[in-house]
């Protein structure tokens, strides 16, 4: 991640404020970095949470359908239904 926000080590300007007996770190960025920090941002939210969405909905597929084979009294949307939501509940909470 150190490598996909080095332009804000260029951008980073110091500034004293005698009043306060303060210095502030001020980032100034142009339009193009405040897209591509938005990006960034919003990729390593999502693709953790899909990381782990994905997996789940898979095993819940599958379990699913064995079950179905098993347990053939019961049709495969009411077991789909009925099971397995922590399993979803699990990567959205996380």
């Amino acid at each position: 991640m150190y490598c996909m926000m080095d332009y804000e080590f260029i951008r980073r300007d110091l500034f004293d404020d005698y009043e306060e007996r303060r210095v502030w770190c001020v980032l100034r960025y142009s339009q193009s970095i405040e897209t591509y920090t938005m990006i960034v941002q919003y990729f390593h939210f999502i693709g953790p949470f899909l990381v782990n969405l994905i997996p789940a909905i898979c095993i819940i597929v599958y379990i699913t359908r064995l079950k179905t084979i098993i347990r053939s009294q019961f049709s495969y949307q009411q077991q789909l239904l009925d099971h397995h939501k922590q399993l979803i509940i699990s990567p959205i909470l996380s």
